[in-house]
């Protein structure tokens, strides 16, 4: 996490080779600064969420359906990084209810990946104790892809709905050689998302959310910008024939699987879940 608003070389060049797929013809140069408004409005966005959790009076603020006003109070804390164009956005796709979850201050537990004095000096010295849980939190709303209950994953005793997946269940995945293996699943989660629906050519298909990254045999790419990418199967890679917007919400689920973390979804090479 803390590469991400910080900055690190090596995972930044790997981003950069994938931009270069998705924008041919990007600079290095504009890269870079495309990376450092990237960390910089999520840093406004993590200042306005801490403010969230420690300020009634300011949630209901940020919540106020006149959303100039509701920019007007955010960007004193967020301050110009966070565009009111952005911000009216945001709150049009899902931001609402992302900050009205830490009314109850609903944030999931920390971890060791980021101390607190890296952190402050990339939001601007805030030190809260509660630091660390926000900002995984942050990052684990807007980096979740998941599926629907009924999506069925592969197991070595047949296919199995996601939603009775638990940890330490064996389900198949590949190792770095695309061969296919069995791993153990170390964690699941469950959230309510807006859904999907992604048909490929073999006629397998998804459903899930606009987050969801696919592994094509060689690298994970999102599945919003799949680029006729193929999406690898252990019974003939297919690419994308369609991707549309249901404009329903569905609890939807994800695992976090050992190795390469990859599973498979009515068939097709999925990404877990992983920060």
């Amino acid at each position: 996490m803390y590469d991400f608003f910080a900055g690190n070389k090596d995972w930044e060049d790997d981003g950069f080779e994938e931009a270069l797929e998705t924008v041919p013809g990007i600079t290095r140069d504009e890269y870079d600064q495309y990376c450092f408004e990237d960390r910089e409005f999520f840093a406004g966005i993590l200042k306005i969420a801490v403010k969230s959790s420690t300020d009634e009076d300011f949630l209901n603020a940020i919540l106020n359906p006149d959303l100039n006003k509701a920019y007007k109070t955010a960007s004193e804390v967020s301050g110009s990084v966070v565009s009111l164009e952005d911000f009216k956005e945001l709150m049009e796709y899902g931001g609402k209810e992302f900050f009205k979850t830490f009314e109850s201050n609903n944030m999931i537990e920390a971890d060791d990946e980021m101390d607190e004095d890296e952190l402050a000096d990339v939001v601007g010295g805030i030190s809260d104790d509660e630091l660390m849980k926000i900002l995984k939190f942050i990052l684990k709303t807007i980096k979740h892809g998941c599926f629907v209950g009924a999506s069925l994953v592969d197991t070595p005793t047949g296919a199995k709905p996601i939603s009775e997946i638990k940890a330490g269940d064996i389900i198949f995945s590949l190792d770095e050689n695309n061969n296919r293996v069995e791993s153990k699943v170390t964690d699941t989660i469950s959230a309510e998302e807006k859904i999907i629906e992604v048909i490929f050519e073999n006629g397998k298909k998804w459903e899930t959310t606009s987050s969801q990254w696919f592994y094509d045999g060689n690298k994970f790419y999102d599945i919003w910008q799949h680029n006729e990418h193929d999406i690898f199967s252990l019974e003939g890679s297919s690419k994308v024939k369609s991707i549309t917007e249901t404009g329903r919400k569905d609890k939807v689920y994800d695992i976090v699987v050992d190795g390469m973390n990859i599973m498979f979804i009515n068939g097709m090479a999925a990404e877990g879940y992983g920060l």
